[in-house]
């Protein structure tokens, strides 16, 4: 009780200034997550019609796994991410 009234003195005014942070802040962060939901999806789309054809069924485990940490290292890459 005393601590509460102590420090969380707020005018109605601030109380509605709070709120709309709030709600600000879960907007943008809902369209953070749409827009990482999406950037993965489109990397699947894209990956996944390419992905067959230059792994191709007789490929060299070692030779599949350097296309992996190469697509990787370019997907991983901020400048990379940024552009896309």
């Amino acid at each position: 009780g005393e601590v509460c009234r102590a420090c969380c003195i707020h005018t109605p005014k601030e109380w509605g200034m709070i709120f709309i942070g709030l709600c600000v802040l879960c907007f943008f962060l809902y369209f953070f997550l749409l827009g990482l939901e999406l950037l993965g999806s489109s990397a699947k789309v894209l990956g996944g019609c390419s992905a067959g054809t230059i792994l191709g069924n007789e490929t060299n485990p070692i030779a599949a796994l350097m296309i992996g940490v190469l697509a990787t290292v370019l997907l991983q890459s901020s400048s990379t991410t940024t552009s896309i």
